[in-house]
């Protein structure tokens, strides 16, 4: 039972350390996916942010920089890689069709 508690108690100050130290799984980070026109399926991938608005505002430049008119941008939080599709799958995705 005393190898239980102390179990316990090591997961806890591990979580707590994670929360305040923004050590995973609390880290958050956003990634920029910025893309040439609407038919293009090649992203350039920026990142990471801390923050959406700090993402966003980087897509934004990125399209004005390089004068794509027709451009469009995502920004994914917490993507990873998944080696099966080789697509990057995002906890959450904020596109600037959701800015209108």
């Amino acid at each position: 039972m005393k190898i239980f508690i102390h179990l316990i108690n090591i997961i806890i100050i591990y979580l707590l350390c994670a929360y305040f130290f923004g050590w995973s799984p609390f880290q958050k980070y956003w990634t920029a996916y910025v893309y040439e026109d609407i038919y293009e399926i090649n992203a350039q991938e920026q990142g990471p942010y801390k923050n959406l608005e700090d993402c966003r505002v980087a897509a934004l430049k990125t399209l004005d920089e390089r004068s794509w008119v027709n451009g469009h941008f995502s920004c994914g939080l917490n993507c990873q890689n998944d080696p099966g599709t080789d697509l990057n799958i995002c906890a959450e995705t904020v596109t600037s069709d959701d800015e209108s």
